[in-house]
């Protein structure tokens, strides 16, 4: 892993229905520098899982995670 990427294992996550909302939990000291935050002006977020998503949430990268890691799950209990 180079010093610009993340592993997304180790990100917190924090998706506010409301900008208020995040606004509560910013000011409270809730969120971290390195978190990643969805709030109603990120965009549109996808319904269900998609490998050809253009959304600001890319569900397609954790789709492609999703379905690597059931791909290896299922080799290891093959072999």
């Amino acid at each position: 892993m180079t010093a610009t990427e993340k592993d997304l294992s180790l990100m917190k996550v924090h998706v506010f229905k409301t900008v208020d909302e995040y606004e509560a939990a910013r000011s409270g000291g809730l969120i971290g520098g390195d978190d990643l935050v969805i709030t109603p002006d990120t965009g549109a977020i996808d319904g269900e899982m998609s490998d050809t998503s253009t959304n600001t949430v890319q569900n397609r990268v954790i789709k492609a995670y999703v379905d690597s890691a059931i791909a290896a799950a299922i080799a290891s209990l093959n072999e």
